[in-house]
């Protein structure tokens, strides 16, 4: 994998290993490469943009293939995007 700087816009594809939801701030995390806390990357989409795919977003986006543009910053030491546009997610 290419190392990802934070601060960049990219374009990120890979498959959805595990979604976690957080009631707190109404989230879905979606992580790529490995189950939480060994994945590589994630996505974190809001719950009312989440829920214009599915009623059910945590089966509708685990182990699917995405393909995810924008802004790289850093959580935990690992890099994520935080989705703001529905136009940044795409499936294939």
């Amino acid at each position: 994998m290419k190392q990802i700087l934070q601060g960049e816009v990219v374009n990120v594809y890979g498959k959805v290993e595990e979604v976690f939801y957080t009631g707190r701030t109404d989230e879905y995390i979606l992580y790529f490469g490995a189950y939480y806390p060994y994945h590589d990357f994630s996505v974190v989409i809001p719950g009312d943009l989440a829920r214009i795919y599915s009623r059910w977003p945590e089966l509708y986006f685990e182990n699917q293939h995405m393909a995810i543009t924008g802004l790289i910053t850093i959580f935990d030491n690992k890099p994520e995007i935080v989705v703001k546009r529905r136009g940044q997610i795409s499936l294939y």
